[in-house]
């Protein structure tokens, strides 16, 4: 046996739906829609190096030109470069 269908929706009656679930989405708390907060760090991030290693091209076609690749190093908070070993 099955039950028969009841009345079609109307739209008084879909459009008071509609209002129902944006009342209560409106009045959830904000810690229901909020993303959960990160776990902090528990430890400091490390500071960043002041001395970078630099690597310098050299190559050239011309005889006695560049010797490939060179080192250096690169000071972030002076600006200065240092030659390499």
């Amino acid at each position: 046996m099955s039950t028969p269908p009841g009345p079609a929706p109307t739209r008084r009656g879909l459009l008071g739906g509609l209002l129902a679930g944006a009342a209560l989405a409106a009045v959830a708390p904000a810690s229901a829609l909020a993303a959960p907060a990160r776990p902090q760090a528990r430890t400091a991030p490390a500071a960043p190096r002041a001395t970078r290693p630099l690597l310098l091209g050299t190559y050239t076609s011309e005889a006695g030109g560049g010797a490939g690749i060179g080192t250096a190093a690169y000071d972030t908070v002076s600006g200065a470069i240092t030659p390499g070993r």
